[in-house]
């Protein structure tokens, strides 16, 4: 019987081909990025938090997706709901550019509320640029209440589930990486842009899950698309076999 929650990720992965290693990191990752910022360990001056960068290698065929998949199913299964105001007819008129505008509102009312769903643990893409990936961090802003205060702890998290890391380092390669390089730490981004004046991000914490092959890996680091210190701060769980060859769709 499972008894913990260790136990029942064992239980929902069983039927993966995926070695244990996989199966047994992505467990880890998962805990980290469902916590974000609200856990830590160390004094609050110098916390350490739970947020890391694993990176699953082997050929295809071995199982890195599967195990990526069901993290991910879990990490957006959860939804919020987000009160939004909207613009009705009697805001913008009866028409735009001769098409007809369907009323959001009361006879009486100009704004219409509804709700928007929204991950509650936020999810990045599969593939996004470093302009789009500095917005979704911004955009995560989230706060928990302090016990016993009557303030509220803010921060910007965000979560990766890659089944190909490459897709993150089409381009601005050293962009994203120092990008990278800051979220690991928790910090605060900080950039002056030629055109858009200064992007900042405060109180981020990024999680990031992926898989790639050995020999992406390797011109990763021939090319030095990936710097000596994010590599440092990434697991690479490596692995060459199935831990069985059944056939099965989950």
């Amino acid at each position: 019987m499972a008894t913990t929650n260790f136990d029942r990720w064992q239980l929902l992965c069983k039927d993966l081909s995926s070695p244990q290693s996989f199966v047994d990191f992505g467990f880890i990752y998962l805990i980290g990025a469902a916590l974000q910022r609200r856990v830590w360990v160390g004094p609050d001056h110098y916390p350490i938090f739970p947020n890391t960068y694993i990176v699953l290698c082997a050929d295809a065929g071995v199982g890195k997706g599967l195990v990526i998949k069901k993290v991910y199913d879990l990490l957006s299964f959860h939804k919020k709901y987000i009160v939004k105001e909207t613009k009705t007819q009697q805001d913008y008129g009866n028409s735009v550019n001769g098409t007809p505008l369907r009323s959001a509102s009361d006879a009486n009312g100009h704004t219409a509320k509804k709700l928007d769903e929204e991950l509650l643990i936020p999810m990045a893409p599969n593939t996004s640029s470093f302009e789009q990936l500095v917005y979704l961090m911004a955009k995560s802003y989230d706060g928990v209440p302090i016990p016993g205060s009557s303030k509220t702890y803010t921060y910007s998290s965000l979560a990766f589930c890659l089944e190909e890391l490459s897709s993150l380092f089409r381009k601005n390669t050293e962009d994203i990486s120092n990008f990278l390089l800051c979220a690991w730490d928790c910090g605060d981004y900080r950039k002056e842009t030629k055109t858009s004046g200064i992007d900042r991000v405060k109180n981020m914490c990024l999680a990031l899950f992926a898989g790639t092959t050995p020999s992406f890996m390797q011109s990763t680091f021939d090319d030095k698309i990936v710097q000596e210190g994010l590599a440092a701060r990434t697991m690479y769980i490596c692995d060459d076999y199935n831990r069985n060859d059944d056939i099965f769709m989950p």
